[in-house]
């Protein structure tokens, strides 16, 4: 069941191809100035047995953010984990280095101290290789961001 913390891309396997299918929005938060975190991948077709990347970005929305912590499921069934980067990261202090914790999840939270704001950074990569045919999601859930306000306050 999705949440109000929940983001879903649908991947569509067929023999040849799969498509991603961004389902947007990610945050649905009474504050105006929500941050929101995109998931993108810079192909849009994966035959079987291909690896694909996906990003995630954030944008502060001209908030200072200093925490984030989350797990990203996907389909274990479709999909094989290989490996995250996250070079270039807004995060300087990884408390969870995003990995897999259990089946079909990759888990992580970090830190930066003093904060950032940003319109569109990056959090980490992660790079899945396709196994089989068939239809499935890549989730994000229990995700929070927290402000750099001294009292950690969820935004």
């Amino acid at each position: 069941m999705e949440n109000d913390k929940t983001k879903r891309i649908i991947l569509h396997f067929s023999r040849t191809l799969c498509v991603l299918i961004f389902v947007f929005p990610f945050f649905v938060v009474p504050a105006a100035h929500a941050a929101e975190l995109s998931l993108i991948s810079p192909d849009a077709a994966f035959g079987i047995s291909q690896q694909f990347e996906v990003t995630f970005f954030m944008d502060t929305r001209g908030e200072t953010i200093n925490a984030i912590e989350g797990q990203l499921a996907f389909p274990d069934a479709l999909l094989a984990f290989e490996n995250v980067s996250d070079g270039n990261s807004l995060i300087n202090i990884w408390i969870r280095r995003p990995g897999p914790d259990g089946i079909g999840r990759i888990a992580f939270s970090g830190i930066t101290p003093g904060g950032f704001q940003i319109a569109n950074g990056k959090i980490f990569s992660a790079v899945f290789r396709t196994k089989k045919q068939g239809n499935g999601t890549l989730e994000l859930h229990d995700i929070k961001t927290l402000l750099n306000d001294g009292k950690g306050t969820e935004t």
